[in-house]
C-alpha cells in the first residue's frame, strides 16, 4: 500500500469555498442598489433642470441651422447643410415648440 499525500487538513488556497459566487453576486447586487440610491439622491433633484437646459440647447442649434430659412444670416450655413437631413425628423417638434404654426422651411412639409 502506497502512502497518501497529506492534504494539510483543509482546502487548497486556490479553490474558493462553495458559497463564494453567491456572496459575490449578493455583494454586487447590494453595491448596485446603493449606487443607484446615491445617484438618485444627488442627480434626481437636477434631472428636470438638465432636461430643460438640453432642450434649450437643441432649440438654439435648430435655430442656428434653420436660421437662413428664417432670414437670419449665418457664417457656417455651408457646413451645416450636412445636418439638414438628420434634423429634418425633429423639425415639426421644434417649430411647434417655439411657436411657429407652419414649418419655416419651404421644401419641408411636415404639417
Amino acid at each position: 500500500m502506497s502512502p497518501q499525500p497529506h492534504s494539510g487538513g483543509g482546502e487548497q488556497p486556490d479553490s474558493p469555498s462553495p458559497g463564494w459566487p453567491q456572496f459575490v453576486a449578493w455583494l454586487r447586487e447590494k453595491f448596485g442598489a446603493f449606487s443607484a440610491g446615491l445617484n438618485e439622491y444627488y442627480v434626481g433633484p437636477y434631472r428636470q433642470t438638465m432636461k430643460r437646459a438640453e432642450r434649450d440647447e437643441d432649440d438654439l442649434l435648430m435655430l442656428y441651422i434653420y436660421g437662413e430659412a428664417l432670414g437670419i444670416p449665418g457664417p457656417a450655413n455651408y457646413y451645416l447643410m450636412e445636418l439638414y437631413p438628420v434634423l429634418l425628423d425633429e423639425l415639426h417638434e421644434w417649430h411647434t415648440r417655439v411657436g411657429l404654426e407652419r414649418s419655416p422651411i419651404a421644401g419641408a412639409h411636415c404639417c
